[in-house]
């Protein structure tokens, strides 16, 4: 059946590779910064560096992550940090025009890279339209999957103009960078996990999920922080130019909800509202008053259209 393939990732024997360290390998070691570059010659996004279009204001801790990392895998696998840090510069210069050019993932053994033109809330606003589709689909032979998705109107929501990112110039969509766990990564992730688990016991082991948590506070925040901006982006919507021009996209903020979902009856919005009100921080945040509880949103049936043909 459809879906019965996942593995479990439960390891059977140790994995491959050296065990995890905490620690990891001082920043200031031999190697120095990722700033390296490549030629101006090429065409298309392949050809040039990508300095204008770099933050410059976030670029200094960017590289120091960067060489902290380039020092870290040289000292693991015994490689010269110079060598590590020309091929690092080169991949993460070319890396970005290998996705949206050849529209292909890069699989780094642990995580798979794919761009796609949607908006980072997508499957949030699929999950919602299509609460029952997951499990429905596992018990679907594999010779009907295909079948079954357009029949369920699957195939015509892909191309909801309410999934693309639209900027309000007006002139161009966004793309996302969807990042798929390997079983590499699971594997090894359970057994660090396990390991830690038997060698700090229960208590000391529920404090280090505290301690690890803090540790990464301010990247939490700063992705929260970039998700809500992102979503904040309006959708696109389909404009009939007539004979001459066709069918183009415009800037388009739905309005009200998407529709409630199943899982949790809470309301999933395709754009944010940028005006909720201030994000403060969640140090001096505080919950006074009486609470009430607020009662489920009843379920709203949906009969997906592809927009495209409306």
């Amino acid at each position: 059946m459809v879906g019965d393939e996942q593995e479990q990732i439960v390891p059977e024997s140790k994995p491959s590779g050296a065990e995890v360290r905490e620690d990891g390998v001082r920043p200031d070691s031999e190697g120095g910064s990722s700033d390296g570059g490549g030629g101006d010659q090429g065409k298309g996004l392949a050809g040039g560096s990508h300095q204008a279009v770099r933050n410059a204001e976030g670029e200094d801790p960017e590289k120091e992550a960067a060489s902290h990392f380039i020092n870290y895998v040289a000292a693991r696998v015994g490689a010269k940090p110079s060598v590590m840090k020309a091929v690092w510069a080169a991949i993460v210069q070319e890396a970005p025009a290998y996705l949206l050019e050849e529209q292909r993932s890069i699989n780094m053994g642990f995580v798979e890279l794919t761009a796609i033109p949607y908006r980072d809330n997508w499957k949030q606003i699929m999950h919602a339209k299509f609460p029952k589709l997951v499990p429905s689909l596992k018990k679907v032979p594999r010779e009907m999957a295909d079948a079954y998705l357009f029949n369920v109107g699957w195939d015509a929501e892909l191309l909801n103009s309410e999934l693309c990112e639209f900027h309000r110039n007006g002139s161009h969509y966004g793309w996302a960078i969807e990042a798929h766990e390997k079983r590499q990564w699971q594997l090894i992730s359970y057994e660090y996990e396990r390991k830690q688990r038997e060698s700090l016991g229960a208590a000391r082991y529920a404090s280090r999920w505290i301690k690890v948590v803090r540790k990464a506070a301010r990247r939490i925040l700063k992705y929260f922080l970039n998700y809500v901006a992102k979503t904040s982006i309006p959708c696109a919507a389909v404009r009939d130019g007539g004979n001459k021009r066709g069918n183009y996209l415009v800037p388009h903020t739905p309005k009200g909800k998407v529709r409630p979902t199943a899982p949790q009856n809470f309301v999933v919005h395709a754009v944010n509202d940028p005006q909720e009100g201030e994000i403060k921080s969640p140090e001096g945040a505080t919950l006074s008053g009486p609470t009430k509880k607020v009662p489920p949103v009843p379920f709203i049936s949906s009969d997906p259209k592809d927009l495209w043909k409306r």
